[in-house]
C-alpha cells in the first residue's frame, strides 16, 4: 500500500482523532441525538474505527464481509437507541472529514509523490465511509428482521454483501 504512512498516522493518533470527533458530534445540530450519550460510549464507538482503519479499508473479501456486518449491526443498534439514520450518517461523514483534515494538517505531505499517495488514501477512505453509510442504512432498513433472519447463511446479509463485493471489485479476466 503506497498510502501506508497515512494509515499509520491515523492509527497512531486515533485517540486525538477520537477526541476531535466527539467535539464535532457534540457541538453540531445535525447530531443532536448524540449529545445525551456519555463520553465513554462515544469514545468507544469511533476509537475502534480509527484504530483499525488499515483493516477496514482493505480489498480483502473476508474483511469486506466483516466490515459490512459491523456497520449493518451498527445501524440496527443505533435504530434501537433512537438515533435518526441521518444523524448516524452525518457522524460517519464527520469521522471521514476529521481523518482527512488531520492528514492534511499533519505536515507529512512534502512532495508531489506524497500528494498522489494522499489522494489515493483519500479515495480509499471515501469508499470505506460510503460503504459504512450504505450498510448502516441497510441496518435501519432490516430492522423488521430478527438478527437471526438478517444474518442467516444465504439470507439478506449474504446476498447483499456478495452482490456489492462483486460489483465493487470485479473478477479479473
Amino acid at each position: 500500500m503506497i498510502y501506508r504512512k497515512f494509515i499509520n498516522l491515523v492509527e497512531d493518533h486515533s485517540e486525538l482523532l477520537t477526541q476531535n470527533w466527539i467535539h464535532i458530534i457534540r457541538n453540531n445540530p445535525c447530531t443532536a441525538g448524540y449529545k445525551s450519550l456519555p463520553y465513554d460510549i462515544l469514545h468507544g464507538r469511533i476509537f475502534d474505527v480509527y484504530n483499525r482503519l488499515g483493516d477496514w479499508i482493505s480489498d480483502d473479501e473476508d474483511n469486506f464481509s466483516k466490515t459490512a456486518r459491523h456497520f449493518m449491526m451498527l445501524g440496527r443498534e443505533r435504530h434501537h437507541e433512537g438515533l435518526k439514520s441521518s444523524e448516524v450518517i452525518f457522524a460517519l461523514h464527520a469521522a471521514r472529514e476529521n481523518v482527512w483534515r488531520y492528514v492534511m494538517d499533519s505536515g507529512i505531505i512534502n512532495n508531489t509523490l506524497e500528494i498522489h499517495q494522499a489522494l489515493e488514501f483519500y479515495e480509499r477512505i471515501v469508499v470505506f465511509f460510503d460503504k459504512a453509510c450504505y450498510y448502516v442504512a441497510l441496518g435501519y432498513e432490516s430492522i423488521h428482521l430478527s438478527d437471526e433472519e438478517a444474518f442467516k447463511k444465504g439470507g439478506f446479509f449474504d446476498k447483499t454483501v456478495n452482490s456489492l463485493f462483486k460489483w465493487l471489485i470485479p473478477a479479473e479476466h
